[in-house]
């Protein structure tokens, strides 16, 4: 501010004349400044004594003090031109070092962005494989229970809920099957009706619950009894048939006489006193052409020939 003041009288006094008080202005304006922190300002300063110079008469140091402050000008301004290229060249640097750092994080943003989309990816198909499992889990659970269940309703179905054995509908159903393959491959095979006797009276005496008692054991006995090829049902109330497949008559009647004696047995472990059981069977076998119908009518008849002559026996039927 002092500077400035010392510049504008040096200036006026000039401009009035005055050289002497313009000299001692500029003097105190060289005095109040810094040459090396304001070298503008001593360049400005400069061109004002040259004007001075000229004024007292003095040219050539007039002239040489502006030359020197042209040259020192020039010295400044490339100064500064360098300074403000070195600046230029800085921000710029610092501009581009920027651009690559952003340009560098919009990358990693990107491939951070991948990265994810690729880990939701990986999840969906992990869950998308985890629900296919528990799917595929489910449909063979399903499948499984769904067997199951057609295996049970089947064995329902099949089955004497009492005595466990084939029920009327499915015993005579395999018969026909048995029937068909000894008419085909000439296939020995033999057919009875076993009937245990006196049942009736064995619920009127000792109760329909000792009778049902009876009937499982006797069910048990036949499933224990019997060859796994053989087929046994119930066919209603206390009668039973028969089926033995591969059997001539001779050894079909040995095998029921063995069941019987079997049956016989029963009454220790049904553990009911005065109990006695026995059966009567009608036995037949197979011939050319006969239907299941024949076969069943002919066991019926030895049967009836069983119980006629006392019960406790088998009767092979015999063609009249």
């Amino acid at each position: 501010m002092l500077l400035d003041t010392y510049k504008v009288l040096t200036q006026a006094a000039i401009a009035q004349q005055k050289l002497e008080l313009a000299e001692e202005y500029i003097d105190l304006a060289y005095q109040s400044m810094d040459p090396e922190s304001m070298p503008i300002q001593k360049i400005n300063l400069d061109e004002i004594k040259a004007l001075l110079l000229s004024k007292q008469g003095f040219p050539q140091q007039a002239f040489d003090l502006l030359y020197s402050t042209i040259v020192t000008k020039e010295k400044q301004y490339s100064q500064q031109s360098a300074l403000q290229l070195h600046s230029l060249r800085s921000q710029y640097e610092i501009d581009v070092k920027e651009r690559e750092n952003r340009l560098l994080e919009q990358q990693n943003q990107m491939q951070q962005s991948d990265l994810y989309d690729v880990e939701i990816q990986n999840l969906q198909l992990l869950l998308l494989f985890s629900a296919t499992l528990i799917i595929c889990a489910l449909l063979v659970l399903m499948a499984y229970r769904t067997k199951l269940n057609r295996s049970r309703l089947e064995k329902l179905a099949n089955t004497d809920s009492l005595t466990g054995l084939s029920n009327r509908r499915r015993v005579f159903e395999m018969l026909e099957m048995q029937v068909e393959m000894a008419k085909r491959h000439n296939i020995l095979l033999s057919i009875a009706i076993a009937d245990i006797d006196f049942f009736k009276k064995i619920n009127d005496t000792y109760g329909h619950a000792a009778g049902d008692s009876v009937l499982q054991a006797f069910g048990q006995l036949c499933r224990d009894a019997i060859r796994n090829t053989d087929i046994v049902g119930r066919i209603g109330g206390e009668e039973f048939v028969i089926v033995l497949p591969h059997t001539s008559l001779k050894d079909a009647e040995m095998t029921l006489k063995s069941l019987s004696l079997k049956v016989k047995k029963l009454t220790d472990a049904l553990d009911i006193d005065g109990l006695s059981l026995s059966i009567s069977c009608g036995l037949t076998a197979y011939e050319a052409n006969l239907s299941v119908e024949e076969l069943m009518l002919r066991c019926d008849k030895a049967l009836y020939q069983a119980k006629h002559e006392g019960r406790d026996r088998i009767k092979v039927f015999q063609v009249d």
